[in-house]
């Protein structure tokens, strides 16, 4: 799971974003390519020997205390800024024969409360928001 959320915030930093690209990535993104890998390494995971695929998903969140919201209000009256949370998921389609990441949804700011059953269900629908084949509607912003 530290891989996959390692290499999804490399997708992010380094091909999602035109400005910060690695040059390895260029050619291959002006050509359409999504060229990103695990390593097939992932093929010896458990119930990996007899699938063609895996869904990897990956969930951090972190929530600000009372006392953490109290410095927030505080500190904005300083003008500092003090984040109050980490809410961030990533879902990725893998060939488990190759290693290579066929698919991508990742949203460092993601919503629903994964504490309780609806903003679980809400924080899932975002993450396979696109997923190749799926009739999952996009969420509504809120």
């Amino acid at each position: 799971m530290s891989l996959f959320a390692a290499v999804s915030d490399a997708v992010i930093q380094y091909q999602f974003f035109v400005g910060n690209r690695l040059p390895t990535k260029k050619r291959n993104n002006k050509a359409g390519i999504f060229d990103w890998s695990l390593g097939e390494g992932v093929a010896s995971l458990p119930g990996a020997k007899d699938a063609d695929y895996g869904l990897f998903i990956f969930n951090q969140d972190a929530y600000g205390s009372t006392g953490r919201k109290v410095l927030q209000i505080v500190a904005l009256m300083g003008g500092i800024s003090v984040t109050s949370g980490e809410h961030r998921g990533y879902a990725g389609l893998v060939d488990l024969k190759t290693g290579d990441l066929l698919w991508l949804n990742a949203d460092q700011q993601m919503g629903g409360d994964v504490r309780d059953p609806q903003g679980s269900e809400k924080r899932v629908a975002q993450l396979l928001e696109d997923f190749p084949g799926s009739t999952i509607a996009k969420a509504p912003v809120q």
